[in-house]
């Protein structure tokens, strides 16, 4: 039997991904927008209205497509964020000031994988066999872990993601009537206009919840192990550490303090991923991001 090497098997999900992508793309070009744009229409034929509305919705297409493509690869590329070797240096009573996550022991949390003190919101990554800083999950689909450097970029991501899906749904069902009660439309297109709304049905019905998941989770400054811990200790009485100080606080620790680059996926999370303010340090100094 052929074994394919790991690091091959874990980029198939993103081939995949790509792959929709693209199909969905190509399938719109071809026999959406190339017919609305009448480019094989005698110049005397065709209409001028609908060639301008189509020339814009293409513009648009490829606007979204770009942000989403741009943020797709930031989040497959950045580096989540590892643990550096001057904390692994530190002197535990140093941690133990700078941490605020306990064992239920009360106890640091130690990584016996790279023999250091964890800081607070990390957690150890199997896949990338390292610790991730503020580690949100693995996402098999871009082959990286979601962790403080990327949370971001996975966000817009899946922001792009359904937008780009909305934004086809939108346009098919204005023009899928008129294809189908047109004598000119051919058999292969309307195939392929009704693969095409199959395909972004799909699409958006897997990722609009997953992105509302998400989207809440960082209203309340969570990540899913988080969520996960908490749901899975209740009943033992566990108290988590509480990071969550509003919305506005919650949205600029993981985009950012420059709200017009929140869009983009550009720039970096406020902090350094090894220290965050929890409950306990807002109530007695006050300080905020």
């Amino acid at each position: 039997m052929l074994e394919i090497p790991v690091s091959w098997i874990l980029f198939l999900p993103v081939v995949f991904v790509w792959t929709i992508i693209l199909v969905l793309y190509a399938t719109f070009i071809v026999f959406v927008s190339v017919p609305r744009l009448q480019i094989n229409i005698e110049p005397s034929l065709r209409s001028i209205p609908l060639q301008i509305q189509a020339f814009f919705e293409v513009l648009i297409l490829h606007f979204l497509f770009g942000l989403l493509a741009w943020s797709l690869i930031a989040t497959t590329t950045t580096c989540p964020g590892f643990i550096p070797d001057y904390w692994k240096n530190l002197e535990e009573d140093v941690i133990a000031k700078k941490c605020h996550e306990r064992k239920k022991n009360g106890e640091l949390r130690f990584c016996k994988y790279e023999n250091c003190y964890k800081p607070d919101r990390s957690h150890f990554c199997r896949q990338l066999r390292r610790n991730i800083l503020r580690m949100d999950h693995y996402c098999p689909w871009v082959a990286n872990c979601i962790g403080f450097f990327n949370h971001k970029y996975f966000l817009l991501t899946l922001f792009y993601t359904n937008l780009c899906g909305c934004y086809i749904f939108f346009i098919l069902f204005k023009i899928v009537p008129e294809s189908f009660y047109d004598p000119n439309s051919t058999v292969v297109e309307l195939f392929y206009i009704s693969l095409e709304i199959v395909l972004v049905i799909i699409y958006l019905s897997i990722n609009v919840p997953f992105f509302i998941f998400h989207l809440w989770l960082l209203i309340n400054n969570k990540t899913t192990i988080e969520l996960l811990e908490q749901s899975s200790n209740r009943s033992d009485g566990y108290k988590p550490v509480n990071y969550n100080f509003g919305v506005w606080f919650n949205l600029k620790s993981v985009l950012g303090s420059n709200i017009f680059a929140w869009v983009l996926p550009i720039g970096k999370p406020c902090g350094n991923g090894l220290e965050f303010q929890c409950e306990d340090i807002i109530e007695n100094d006050g300080r905020g991001i």
